[in-house]
This record gives C-alpha cells, structure tokens and sequence, in this order.
C-alpha cells in the first residue's frame, strides 16, 4: 500500500504531521503507563536510591559467591595450589566492589581469600583457614 503525499496541499501535510506526533505521544505515554513501576513517575533521588540499592544487591551476590567458592574449593583439602588460585581470583573480584555498606563483609571476604591462599602456599594451617571462610560465609546470611 502506497501514500502519494503529493497530492495533498500544504496545510494538510502540517495536519497530517500533527495528528502523527499526537499519536506517538498517545502511544509513548501509554508504553510509560504500562511499564513505570507503582503509581507515579520516581523523581530523580528516587532513581538513585533504587539504583544505589540495585547496586548493592548486585555487590552483595558476587561477595556471597566468591565466599561459597572458597568453602568448595577449601573442603577438597588434596589441591591446595587449586585453593590459592581460587583465592587469589576471588581477592581480585572483591576488590571490585565500591558500596561503602558492605565495607565489612568485603574485608572479610579478602580475609578468607588471603587466608585460604595462605593454607595453600602452606604458611597457615588447615584450620585457620577454615574459620575464616566461614566468618566470612556467615556474613552473607
């Protein structure tokens, strides 16, 4: 199906124009009703405190997951250079974490990894190591 707009005058196009923007404001607001979360539009500190609480969920999984990584790879006690390695990887992923609220779950978390790459290298025992992971695994629930 084709549109000869050549045949319409001047002033009809303008029309034409307006009645097409109308529509597409209709049809936008309409998308924004269905997909805004609750009944109003979020000012802009609103925005933020839902974006700084997403953020800090986010940060909360991934030190969660490193610290039940560890305890895995910590209750296999026949690969120690495993066990360092996997620390050393969960040290570097902490360290991506900005949230000043898990500040504490954090170093705890670097703890466990410092400790359980120190059981692998050999300068800690077995133990020790054990009880730092779970400090830390304890902090996440």
């Amino acid at each position: 199906m084709e549109i000869d707009l050549s045949t319409i005058k001047q002033n009809q196009k303008m029309i034409l124009w307006i009645v097409t923007a109308c529509l597409l404001i209709a049809g936008l607001a309409l998308l924004g009703r269905y997909y805004t979360t609750g009944e109003r539009v979020l000012t802009r500190q609103e925005w933020q405190i839902r974006k700084a609480e997403r953020l800090n969920a986010s940060e909360k999984e991934l030190l969660c997951q490193q610290t039940e990584k560890l305890a895995e790879v910590l209750s296999d006690e026949s690969e120690p250079v495993r066990a360092a390695l996997m620390a050393q990887t969960a040290l570097n992923k902490t360290q991506s974490v900005k949230s000043p609220t898990l500040d504490v779950q954090r170093q705890a978390v670097a703890d466990a990894s410092q400790a359980v790459s120190d059981w692998g290298a050999g300068l800690i025992d077995y133990n020790t190591a054990v009880e730092a992971v779970t400090t830390a695994l304890q902090m996440c629930r």
